[in-house]
């Protein structure tokens, strides 16, 4: 029920315009391998429904981890929480996907 965008595609809406946050996921030690440009927020998947006070309802959120599974874990609690599911996007293959599409500076881990 919420949506998927791959890396390409992200960056392309957001050169359109677009304005979500882009939230990381994962644990701070992954963090400090590699963070994706623009990141507003780092919350760990397992901590996602404490920090939903301080997420916005009204702005789309973009979830990113490493592969992609943690980050639909994400988008799947915040959405049976009450958020809305047009609001949420899971950022496909994560930074493994950003890294192929993207920048292949970006670490594989």
């Amino acid at each position: 029920p919420f949506g998927e965008i791959g890396p390409a595609d992200y960056l392309k809406r957001k050169e359109q315009g677009w304005n979500p946050i882009l939230l990381d996921v994962r644990n701070d030690i992954e963090a400090d391998i590699v963070t994706l440009p623009d990141t507003e927020g780092l919350v760990p998947h397992e901590e996602i429904l404490l920090a939903a006070d301080s997420l916005p309802h009204d702005r789309d959120i973009v979830f990113y981890c490493r592969t992609g599974g943690r980050s639909a874990a994400a988008a799947w609690a915040l959405g049976q929480s009450g958020f809305e599911w047009k609001r949420l996007w899971n950022l496909a293959g994560g930074i493994h996907a950003w890294s192929d599409e993207v920048d292949p500076a970006v670490p594989k881990y």
